[in-house]
């Protein structure tokens, strides 16, 4: 992993990204799926062995993990680093993995939108109390908060309407899925949608298409493979495309 970060920073890549899948099923793994590792480990391991490099979750299945310890989490890697942190999120899809890790598939989307709120509180520093679905907080104090302020960017990760709403609403990037219709497998269903996406966002500049399928710019994230049998690559997936840090 450090070798691949060195590599890709001497290189002039933007970021380096690692995916999630920590329960994968066994026959999902033997008909094109894939393992992974630890993304937050994975990039504390590229963070130490580089200085500008961007560190991107691609993506982070935000309902496996109660809320508070994922803050942590983020807020940890992105202090070390000293504000390198992307944290690409989303739902997931693996029912599979869902069950393994004892948490409800069809709360899913609660969960997530739960836990962005969450978060938000928790990265600002102050004593926060909120009831969730699954816990009760009363006062929950989380420090050291990100270098990065407010908290590190927040990339969306997915083609689905309700991902393009969220990402209108509150996202700062879009990690789209690549597919043969530009941007979306899933396109908005009439031209009002899309003004009403556009009209709630209110966002300046606005989350947009990174590129043509199978045409990346220059300084887009891609795959990093191993050049020698068994050393360990970037897991496969969206390609966004990433700012310069702010120096």
């Amino acid at each position: 992993m450090t070798e691949l970060a060195v590599a890709a920073e001497a290189n002039g890549f933007s970021a380096a990204y690692v995916t999630e899948h920590p329960a994968p099923a066994e026959k999902w793994r033997q008909t094109g799926g894939h393992d992974a590792l630890d993304p937050f480990v994975a990039l504390a391991f590229a963070a130490a062995a580089t200085s500008d490099l961007r560190l991107l979750t691609n993506l982070t299945v935000v309902p496996y993990r109660n809320p508070f310890l994922l803050a942590k989490s983020v807020a940890t890697l992105d202090k070390l680093s000293g504000g390198r942190m992307i944290l690409g999120l989303g739902t997931g899809y693996m029912k599979g993995e869902y069950h393994a890790l004892g948490v409800d598939f069809d709360e899913r989307n609660a969960l997530f939108d739960e836990a962005i709120e969450v978060m938000k509180l928790a990265w600002t520093g102050e004593p926060v109390t909120y009831e969730g679905l699954h816990f009760s907080a009363r006062e929950i104090t989380s420090q050291p908060t990100p270098a990065s302020t407010p908290h590190p960017p927040l990339w969306l990760g997915g083609n689905s309407k309700l991902t393009r709403r969220r990402i209108a609403q509150w996202g700062q990037g879009w990690m789209a899925l690549p597919n043969p219709r530009p941007c979306s497998s899933a396109p908005l269903a009439t031209a009002r949608d899309h003004r009403r996406t556009q009209r709630d966002a209110r966002l300046h500049p606005r989350p947009r298409c990174t590129g043509r399928p199978n045409r990346p710019h220059r300084g887009d994230v891609h795959e990093l493979r191993g050049r020698r049998a068994g050393q360990p690559g970037l897991e496969p997936g969206p390609t966004p495309r990433v700012p310069p840090r702010a120096r």
